[in-house]
């Protein structure tokens, strides 16, 4: 999972969770990673996976972003990197993504194991008689 932590501007303090990749950041409502303040375009930059399986942020139109204060159009990211983007300063974070418990569905599965070979074993008991 993917995490910008916001160092400045009105979103200051937060953490950005990007669950899934493709995803756009900006200041528009139809983005998957809303973020405002000065200089923030609506669609600034999107996250994107390569091929070689890394997470690289590539900019939208004319919209500029500085990584550790070099201006980047498209660029492959190192965990905590600073990003600037406007007049927002952005720490890019990979984060371990959890597990969630499986215990529901493993007794599911074991319970409907369960019924199936004792319906077998009731229909070899009937069909013997």
């Amino acid at each position: 999972m993917v995490e910008l932590m916001v160092l400045t501007g009105p979103q200051s303090g937060s953490h950005l969770l990007i669950p899934r990749l493709p995803a756009c950041v900006g200041r528009s409502r139809e983005v998957e990673v809303p973020l405002s303040g000065p200089g923030v375009w609506d669609r600034h930059f999107d996250l994107v996976t390569t091929p070689e399986g890394r997470v690289a942020l590539r900019t939208i139109g004319e919209a500029r972003v500085m990584i550790d204060s070099v201006s980047v159009t498209e660029r492959p990211l190192r965990n905590g990197e600073l990003l600037e983007v406007g007049g927002i300063k952005l720490r890019f974070l990979i984060v371990e993504s959890s597990q969630q418990p499986l215990t529901a569905r493993e007794f599911s599965v074991w319970a409907l194991a369960t019924a199936i070979v004792g319906l077998q074993g009731y229909l070899v008991w009937w069909t013997g008689r």
